[in-house]
């Protein structure tokens, strides 16, 4: 499988981050954005081919979600701002190349659900 890697940029070139992908094409990056410029991820790939894709904008107060892996588990949970009430009903859908590893409807605003390693591609 190729391994990607790549920088996060702003519209002026100037790199905000990098990252690369660790398991099947997945990877992590971490960001604290205090900007609404538009930012663009330069991804390459080991066989030398650059793409730039022009990265979502920020929803500023809006509910994201989060993935970590502790101890051959994924744990996933809502990061919202502090007073933000979900009022429409969420559903957490995991899905690779189609095939769905996870599909249960979010029970509550604080929940985190662990998915074992071993159960993931």
């Amino acid at each position: 499988m190729r391994t990607i890697s790549g920088v996060v940029v702003n519209a002026s070139g100037d790199t905000l981050n990098t990252f690369r992908s660790t398991h099947l094409g997945m990877g992590i990056i971490t960001m604290n954005i205090s900007s609404m410029e538009p930012l663009y991820a330069v991804c390459s790939n080991s066989e030398g081919l650059e793409k730039r894709v022009q990265l979502p904008a920020i929803e500023d107060g809006k509910p994201s979600f989060r993935a970590d892996w502790r101890n051959n588990n994924m744990l996933v949970s809502i990061n919202k701002p502090k007073g933000y009430i979900i009022s429409e009903k969420q559903y957490l859908l995991l899905h690779c190349r189609g095939e769905i590893i996870y599909s249960e409807p979010w029970e509550s605003e604080s929940a985190i659900v662990g998915l074992p390693g071993n159960n993931l591609p």
